[in-house]
């Protein structure tokens, strides 16, 4: 009798245990935070020609490239695009809002917002490394009729905007994002 009386308190103490490790475990995972992860940008384009850009700087909400005159297109410029890679994870959804892209000129002169939701799409989900991303094509289009511009009076394009983090219908976090691609003279 003693003996099983032992068993049983032994079982009980290893079914209490072995529970106790479980939710310890299920506790101390990690909470999903995608936003707190850098985001990246690529695929600069032109009049449709991609445009090498070079590494120049970032943070986890800021980031910029620059590009040689020579590597511009010298035909007059009407649109241009840029890919965004917001990072995410499963079961976010994430939204681009408040899109605006500035271009500045040599005189310090600006356009106003670009911007394009006409043509602008999310494109996909990939994965680099072990990240998963959204990705965005944002698009610039330049009316007919203003100042032209081209390689030779291009000082600068920012796109700036704001990744929304949606889970289970409500917006879990917001990460705003600037990206630069400037002319190095």
């Amino acid at each position: 009798m003693i003996n099983k009386t032992k068993s049983t308190i032994l079982a009980l103490l290893l079914l209490a245990l072995a529970s106790f490790t479980a939710c310890e475990s299920e506790e101390s995972k990690p909470a999903s935070r995608p936003w707190i992860e850098d985001f990246t940008f690529g695929n600069f384009t032109v009049n449709s020609v991609n445009v090498v850009t070079n590494f120049d700087g970032y943070s986890s909400t800021y980031q910029a490239d620059y590009v040689l005159e020579n590597a511009l297109p010298s035909a007059d410029w009407g649109i241009l695009t840029m890919n965004i890679y917001v990072p995410t994870e499963d079961g976010f959804f994430t939204t681009l809002t408040d899109v605006s892209a500035v271009i500045t000129l040599e005189s310090g002169a600006q356009t106003g917002n670009l911007f394009s939701s006409e043509y602008s799409s999310f494109l996909q989900q990939i994965t680099l490394g072990s990240q998963l991303y959204s990705v965005y094509e944002i698009y610039a289009v330049y009316p007919a009729g203003g100042t032209v511009i081209n390689a030779s009076n291009f000082a600068n394009i920012v796109f700036s905007m704001n990744a929304e983090y949606e889970k289970n219908g409500s917006v879990v976090a917001t990460k705003s994002i600037g990206v630069e691609v400037f002319k190095f003279n």
